[in-house]
């Protein structure tokens, strides 16, 4: 049974370790739902290094539409070629 859990245990961090490398540029947006003046996104690369930051006066970015993750995709990899 303790040869179980410590094993679990290894697996667990040993995966955790492997999903927090990433070797991909990413975005992220800054803003709130509730008072929806502004969004702010930023661009990084695969070194975690800031590529653009962009600021959106008066909307405020629902990421959990499928259309505006693909269009912040699309900047993305338009800044990282």
């Amino acid at each position: 049974m303790k040869l179980k859990v410590v094993i679990a245990i290894v697996w667990m961090s040993y995966g955790f370790r492997v999903a927090a490398q990433t070797n991909e540029a990413y975005w992220v947006v800054e803003g709130n739902s509730n008072k929806p003046d502004y969004t702010i996104i930023h661009y990084y690369d695969a070194q975690h290094q800031k590529i653009k930051e962009e600021r959106i006066e008066g909307r405020f970015l629902d990421i959990r539409k499928k259309r505006t993750v693909t269009l912040l995709n699309k900047k993305l990899s338009h800044l990282t070629e």
